[in-house]
């Protein structure tokens, strides 16, 4: 059995700054108006090396939407991993969202990326990139609902759908790290220019999400 050869650092490095710098593009202009050229430019390498790795935009464009996500997921399962089967409810939301909050404090474009994504290709490249990574990193969503349903069943929560439970979960973690994107592009008049958004910062937003949501789930 052949084994499957590992890039060599360089070359994974030069893939890393090629993606970071595709996010800060479609972000910037969307895809429709990204330039290969500008990425190029940005992650520091020539426009023969991108096309190299990713033979169009639209390439390039789906491995960042992978990339992504996949970054996301696989953290959130290791963390979950790390918590005992025997936790309460409470541990296993509040390690999530500090879970959450760590990843995306070191990639603060990614809540962006992926709202300015989904509008722009009417949601294609996302969900399908879901799905997939889902295959591997599907532990995360069904230990959540499977102690979600149990609490219910304890009487300890009240009944919900869990399709509202995570929006409601997902929309308290990305709406600050949305307030922070804003804070930058809205300048220093801004009201939100005054807050520190750090991952302190994120981190005691995980905190009171954690309380906020279970406290009105509470009989």
């Amino acid at each position: 059995m052949t084994k499957k050869s590992t890039p060599p650092e360089s070359e994974v490095s030069a893939q890393e700054k090629i993606l970071d710098a595709a996010r800060a593009e479609f972000i910037a202009k969307g895809f429709k108006s990204a330039r290969m050229q500008a990425i190029a430019k940005s992650a520091g390498v020539n426009h023969a090396l991108l096309h190299y790795y990713f033979r169009s935009k639209e390439k390039l464009y789906d491995a960042a939407v992978r990339e992504t996500v996949r970054t996301v997921w696989s953290g959130l399962q290791r963390e979950l991993q790390s918590v005992p089967t025997e936790s309460d409810f409470e541990t296993l939301i509040l390690t999530l969202l500090k879970t959450h909050a760590r990843i995306l404090s070191r990639h603060p474009d990614f809540p962006l990326f992926f709202i300015r994504g989904i509008l722009e290709d009417g949601g294609k490249s996302f969900p399908a990139a879901l799905a997939e990574i889902l295959e591997s990193f599907g532990e995360v969503p069904r230990r959540v609902n499977q102690a979600l349903i149990a609490e219910i069943k304890a009487g300890r929560l009240r009944p919900i759908e869990p399709v509202h439970f995570w929006l409601n979960l997902v929309g308290m973690v990305i709406s600050g790290f949305m307030a922070s994107n804003f804070a930058k592009r809205l300048g220093p008049a801004s009201p939100l220019a005054r807050i520190k958004f750090t991952e302190k910062f994120f981190l005691e937003r995980a905190e009171m999400a954690t309380t906020t949501l279970l406290r009105s789930l509470r009989p």
